[in-house]
């Protein structure tokens, strides 16, 4: 592979954005041994039409090293609109934990589903940590009473996720007032998911009080790790 021919297919990508091309661009790479054989299966889907760059951008954007070398160039200039620096760093996982903040903020570029998806995924790593370390049939343990208001309010959540319209966002709200005031890092968390679904699908998002509020809860290393693991698979279809 010339190239000249590789800097015929890039152009083409470039000034059409269709998937064709692109996918006809990273196969190339692939071929030319300056992208990774990995990238075939997801070249193939994005040429099909089954795999969006908005997608393969948002897997970037959260740190997966592959979906960042399909569009890198277009991924880090995005990053850097919508969290300056911090969250180039976050994606190219060399951060600070001050970074994180303005990474989760960026998250609401891509709609209420992502971030919604991130508080979900902190709600039930924080529900197993405390299963893993109380003995749910310990008698005076509360961990049971906890985990069944988690979900409880978790399931409003997932039906917001399967039709994400206002009224599924206001019934989840709804049936998450009773328990604004629980403290216990799984509820609380599931309460910002539910404040979330209401707040974006209301169009009354504020990204930066819920990136405050779930760093308040869950260290910015874990924030990262367990939204990463959940997201990544989802943004990309291969869940």
């Amino acid at each position: 592979m010339s190239d000249q021919r590789l800097r015929e297919l890039e152009r083409r990508f470039k000034e059409t954005g269709e998937p064709a091309a692109w996918g006809a661009w990273l196969r190339a790479r692939v071929r030319q041994g300056s992208l990774d054989a990995a990238a075939v299966p997801l070249a193939a889907r994005i040429e099909a039409g089954a795999l969006a760059r908005e997608r393969v951008q948002l897997a970037g954007y959260l740190g997966d090293p592959l979906a960042l070398a399909l569009d890198e160039h277009d991924t880090i200039a995005l990053a850097v609109c919508l969290g300056d620096d911090a969250a180039v760093r976050v994606a190219l996982d060399d951060y600070y934990d001050g970074d994180v903040e303005g990474w989760l903020v960026g998250l609401a570029h891509w709609g209420g589903e992502p971030w919604v998806r991130a508080a979900v995924a902190c709600a039930i790593q924080a529900r197993e940590a405390s299963r893993a370390n109380e003995d749910a049939d310990d008698p005076y343990s509360d961990v049971g009473h906890y985990e069944e208001m988690t979900d409880r309010l978790l399931e409003g959540v997932l039906r917001w996720l399967d039709c994400p319209c206002a009224q599924h966002g206001q019934d989840a709200l709804r049936d998450a007032q009773r328990y604004e005031y629980v403290s216990r890092h799984s509820v609380s968390l599931a309460y910002l998911a539910c404040q979330v679904a209401w707040a974006f699908s209301s169009d009354s998002a504020w990204p930066d009080a819920y990136a405050l509020e779930l760093l308040e809860r869950v260290g910015a290393r874990e924030a990262v790790a367990t939204i990463r693991a959940a997201l990544i698979p989802w943004a990309l279809g291969t869940t």
